[in-house]
């Protein structure tokens, strides 16, 4: 018995002494950081692989929304040309008609053109034949040529 009161006051002591408790603390201390930077470490890991996945991932992505955009964008491109063209056939450019001193809209307005044409061509065009008509270009000075007139008809 005697033994064992000596061990446990031993024991007291040894836990008491500021020396073991600090050597004891510092093991301790150790052990949980590097156990608390394993874990930590192996998260911020995980975590890292899974973002760079994600990136890699939306990055084809964005590669393959280019492409596409690219590729509708040619085709919208190729699709407007062929409709303004298909507009543009409605349309007629006149050289040489001569305008009015003044009032340039009196020279050419629909009334004016239809009459030109059916003196000038001998055609049968009425004024709802006409969807409009203007000039083209600023009025330019006296003596020069006059400007060129566009009449755009409702059908061809």
């Amino acid at each position: 018995m005697a033994t064992q009161n000596q061990a446990t006051e031993a024991l007291e002591a040894l836990l008491l002494s500021d020396d073991f408790c600090n050597r004891f603390a510092a093991r301790i201390e150790d052990r949980l950081c590097d156990s608390l930077c394993e874990t930590v470490g192996a998260a911020l890991e995980a975590r890292l692989e899974d973002a760079v996945k994600t990136i890699n991932d939306l990055s084809q992505e964005n590669a393959a929304l280019k492409k596409q955009v690219k590729q509708l964008q040619q085709k919208f491109d190729c699709r407007l040309d062929g409709l303004v063209q298909y507009q543009r056939r409605n349309n007629v450019r006149l050289s040489g008609v001569l305008e009015a001193d003044g009032d340039d809209r009196a020279s050419t307005s629909v009334a004016a053109m239809v009459d030109l044409l059916n003196a000038k061509l001998g055609l049968e065009i009425r004024p709802n034949h006409i969807d409009r008509c203007h000039c083209v270009g600023c009025r330019v000075r006296a003596g020069a040529p006059p400007r060129q007139v566009l009449i755009k008809f409702v059908s061809y």
